[in-house]
């Protein structure tokens, strides 16, 4: 009997000291998966500011008598690119138009905004109709 209580003795803390050997571990798994939801979120934002813009480009162009010049398809399928991905995420996109075609290229956001870590850049495509 007097080992067994010696035995339980020296087991106490030790689910603490497990938890505190843990708890790292599952803060950054926990973090990862953050950031890949983020960056899936992302990639779906991107997808749908290209088909805005190629919206906006195309209703641009087809409204205009002379078929619209590339300025004015450049201006709205921006300001369409930019109102479907919001303003946080905006401010580090490009759109550009190129013929049939509107390109938005946007920076991977990161979890931790002050880490200094490249995660790349998604680019999106979608065209339009020109007529």
């Amino acid at each position: 009997m007097t080992s067994s209580r010696i035995d339980a003795r020296n087991d106490r803390g030790q689910a603490s000291l497990e938890l505190a050997g843990l708890l790292p571990m599952l803060l950054v798994m926990t973090a990862l998966m953050l950031q890949t939801l983020i960056g899936a979120a992302a990639v779906m934002r991107v997808n749908n500011a290209a088909h805005a813009a190629a919206r906006a480009a195309s209703t641009t162009s087809s409204n205009s008598p002379a078929g619209g010049d590339v300025g004015d398809r450049s201006a709205a399928a921006q300001a369409a690119a930019d109102s479907a991905l919001g303003g946080w995420f905006a401010a580090d996109a490009t759109t550009t138009v190129t013929g049939e075609t509107v390109t938005v290229n946007a920076k991977v956001p990161l979890l931790f905004p002050n880490v200094r870590i490249d995660l790349g850049t998604i680019t999106r495509r979608a065209t339009f109709p020109n007529s």
